[in-house]
Parts: structure tokens; sequence; C-alpha cells
């Protein structure tokens, strides 16, 4: 049975744009980052396609294994090449800050690092988590008025 994902990305997520065509996709990006997330992870991105922006936060979450090399598996393939990014953590989204939002699949939370030794501090447990999971992640981050799709 697939999870419930929150009410508010269910309503604002409605549009024929942000459904996935080929959520194949999904389990072979997975695959190649070595890593299994949780399983609302896995359903919001088997269902959903992006990227996506809000208006409660202001960045756009990446989609997965679309968009060319603007998703989430080539920028955390090319961030543990370059940073040295652990194996267990998801690159999100880009700030524009140069920081980053990052998943760590092993306890599922989200947290917000800077471009300087941020994922070190994570892994130390320095860091507190954005969101606890994320299921918790999407709820806020859909908690704003409806959002109009990105234009590619």
């Amino acid at each position: 049975m697939p999870i419930v994902l929150p009410e508010s990305v269910e309503r604002q997520l409605t549009s024929d744009n942000y459904q996935r065509d080929n959520p194949s996709c999904v389990t072979a990006a997975l695959n190649d980052l070595g890593v299994r997330p949780s399983t609302a992870f896995v359903e919001f991105y088997s269902r959903f396609t992006g990227a996506v922006g809000s208006d409660t936060v202001h960045f756009e979450l990446l989609d997965l294994c679309e968009n060319g090399e603007d998703n989430i598996l080539h920028l955390t393939q090319a961030a543990r090449e370059h940073i040295g990014l652990a194996h267990r953590f998801l690159m999100l989204a880009p700030y524009g800050d140069g920081g980053f939002l990052i998943l760590d699949t092993e306890s599922d939370q989200v947290f917000y690092v800077d471009a300087e030794g941020g994922t070190d501090d994570v892994a130390n447990g320095v860091v507190e988590p954005e969101a606890t999971s994320f299921h918790e992640f999407l709820a806020s981050y859909f908690a704003g008025p409806v959002d109009t799709p990105s234009v590619a």
C-alpha cells in the first residue's frame, strides 16, 4: 500500500505538468546513487516530477532523474566527486547563498548546510535538521498557496 503523502502535496501538484511519466528512472537513479531512501521519498519521486517551487522557502526542489543535469542524481554525483559528500546524502536543492539542502538517507532527516564543511557538521551531529523526516519536509515545503509549474 502506498504511503499517504501530505495533503498539501496532493493539492499543489495536481497539474499534469508534475505527473511522472517514467517512474522507472527513479529506481535507476537510486541504484546509480547506491542509496535506499525512505518510502515517502520514493513515493514522492515515483509520482511527481519537478523542479518544484514553494511559496514557503526560496529555492526549488530538484527532480530526481529528469531535467538533464539539473537534478538530484547529477548534483549528488558531482558533490561526491568534488567535495567528498558521503554516500548516505542526497543533494535536494542548491541555495543562492552557496549552501544546499540535503537528505540523510539513513536517518531520513533533511538539513540545510553551507558549502564550507557543512556536510561534516551534519555527519558529526552538529547541525540540527530542518525536518526530522522527508514526509515532514514535504508538508512544510508545500504548506503555502498553490504553486505554478516551472517552465523548462
